[in-house]
């Protein structure tokens, strides 16, 4: 409990130290675990493309089969794989340049609505490091004012200021380089999870609804 709690001070007063910015960049950290949270949560396989939803579309064959796939994308109707089956299944009847507009059309959304969150970890990547900076300049300001009131006499002072810049400096950095990361990562986990959605329902369509047609 010690140990926390010397911990817990320390890390007060260097933030104290590192000056005014050191609060925008810690309020954007919170924002981008919180974000990397909810999409890791939302991005979960079993959440996108279900092994059950997906044993279904294998063993569909006819048209009972159609129906009762497609009540179950109906019960499904949170999950992005459910939702543009449940678009092939509505269009099945119209032609195939129609039919595949319309599930082009329910990916793209679908693969959207998984990336969308993903722009606040970009957006938090490139502001951090530049948050940062200001707090570096900042810093620098506030030393050489030092300098032209006390002189370089008091190198204690002048120390508080570089102080200030350093640590605006890497508490930027810190949060940059992991948000960066989990931006890349996440946008390539969903983007294959749209290639393999695509190949599902690509082979429902050759398979089941063409034979149907």
């Amino acid at each position: 409990m010690n140990w926390i709690v010397s911990h817990l001070q320390a890390a007060i007063v260097t933030i104290q130290e590192g000056g005014v910015m050191m609060y925008p960049i810690i309020l954007s950290s919170v924002v981008a675990l919180a974000v990397a949270l909810e999409r890791f949560y939302r991005l979960r396989r079993k959440g996108i493309m279900p092994e059950s939803l997906i044993k279904e579309v294998k063993a569909c064959q006819d048209e009972g089969g159609i129906d009762h796939l497609y009540h179950l994308c109906l019960h499904y109707e949170d999950v992005p794989l459910a939702r543009i089956l449940r678009v092939a299944i509505e269009t099945r009847h119209s032609d195939r340049a129609k039919m595949e507009q319309a599930i082009e059309s329910a990916g793209r959304q679908e693969a959207a609505l998984m990336t969308s969150k993903l722009r606040v970890l970009g957006v938090i990547s490139n502001l951090a490091p530049m948050m940062g900076l200001l707090g570096t300049v900042l810093g620098m300001i506030h030393a050489f004012t030092t300098i032209a009131q006390a002189g370089t006499g008091h190198p204690s002072l002048v120390a508080k200021g570089i102080s200030e810049a350093l640590l605006t400096t890497a508490a930027g950095l810190i949060v940059a380089i992991p948000c960066l990361a989990l931006y890349h990562y996440l946008k390539a986990k969903s983007e294959r999870y749209a290639v393999e959605m695509e190949e599902v329902v690509d082979d429902f369509i050759n398979r089941v609804l063409e034979k149907e047609r």
